[in-house]
This record gives C-alpha cells, sequence and structure tokens, in this order.
C-alpha cells in the first residue's frame, strides 16, 4: 500500500518534474493546494462557479489513482512514464485555474497563497520539465532505432538482444517472423534501417 501511495503522489507531480524526487515533492505540495483550495470553495459556496475545473481536478486525480493501482509494479520510474504526464496535467491545469478565478473574486491570504505557489511551481518547473523532456525523448528515440535494427536483423540477433523486447523469449522468433510475414509495423516500411 506504501508503494501504491508514493506511485500516487510522484505520478501527480509527474507532469511538471522528470526527476522523483521533485515529482514527489510537487505531487505533495499540488496535494495540499487541493485540500485547501478544496475547502476554500467549499466554504465560501464556490463549488458551481468552479464546477469544470473541480470536474478536471478530479478526473485527474482519478485517472492517476487508477494508473497507480495498475502501474505500482513498474517501480516508481513508471509514474514519470512520459505517456502519463497528459493526465496528471489536468490537475495543476486545473488548480491554476481555479485558483485564478477565486484569486480574482477574493482577497484573502489562503487564496492568494495557494495561488502563488502555485504560479511559482509552475513557472519554477515548466522550464527544467521541458528541457529533461527533451532530453528523454532524443534517448528514447536513440532505444527505438536500436530496437528497429535489432528486429529487422532478428534473424542474426542473438536471443539475449530480443528477450527485453518481449516477454515470452521461447517465442520471440516466431512472433518477429509472423509480424514480418504480415508486414505489422517496422516491417510495413524500408526506410527505418537507413534513418537508423
Amino acid at each position: 500500500m506504501v508503494a501504491i501511495v508514493k506511485f500516487f503522489i510522484t505520478a501527480t507531480g509527474s507532469s511538471l518534474s522528470y526527476i522523483s524526487n521533485y515529482a514527489f515533492e510537487i505531487g505533495i505540495v499540488l496535494i495540499i493546494i487541493t485540500v485547501i483550495s478544496g475547502y476554500f470553495v467549499y466554504k465560501k459556496k464556490e463549488i458551481a462557479d468552479n464546477s469544470f475545473w473541480i470536474g478536471i481536478i478530479l478526473f485527474g486525480f482519478i485517472a492517476v489513482a487508477s494508473m497507480s493501482f495498475g502501474r505500482t509494479v513498474h517501480g516508481l520510474e513508471g509514474a514519470l512514464n512520459s505517456r502519463y504526464t497528459t493526465i496528471s496535467m489536468l490537475i495543476p491545469i486545473g488548480l491554476y485555474g481555479m485558483g485564478l478565478n477565486l484569486f480574482l473574486k477574493y482577497n484573502e491570504n489562503k487564496v492568494r497563497f495557494s495561488y502563488y505557489v502555485m504560479l511559482g511551481i509552475i513557472i519554477f518547473f515548466i522550464p527544467s520539465s521541458y528541457e529533461n523532456g527533451l532530453l528523454k525523448a532524443q534517448d528514447l528515440k536513440d532505444e527505438h532505432l536500436r530496437e528497429i535494427v535489432v528486429l529487422k536483423t532478428y534473424k542474426t540477433q542473438p536471443i539475449d538482444s530480443l528477450r527485453p523486447m518481449y516477454p515470452m523469449p521461447e517465442r520471440i522468433r516466431e512472433t518477429i517472423e509472423y509480424a514480418e510475414k504480415m508486414k505489422y509495423n517496422i516491417f510495413a516500411r524500408t526506410d527505418f534501417l537507413t534513418s537508423a
């Protein structure tokens, strides 16, 4: 259960940082801001005026929670996977929108503090997250190009080179042969090897 909670918190903050420690800390701050903002919205009877933002925030948290239950086995690095960033990004977007709406209506310290913290997190972490995302994208591209070469030359590759790409090593050559015969994926194109 502790692993699921850590995964959930890290995934919550992963849209603003690809570094697990930062993502975990950002996740904690986002959850605290959500609680403070939620309490304020409820207390001031602003639920109807912020229903859109509340919906986005809740959808983001529900999606991250379901992802946490299903993906915890992949470790904390799984929470930082770029494919989940679009879902976890809904939380800071919703918090920012709701915070801005409340900021424009109320001149209270809690509202200003939450809004400025949220704005500070966004301003501080977006440049580094963008840079890390570009570096990670290049690493992913290089990894995929290596995998393409291995798959295109699978007949001469040792089984250990093929094993990381398929969960059942005893059937890997058979599966790749079928994909080649059916012209699936990389076998449908001939320009992959020249670009690799």
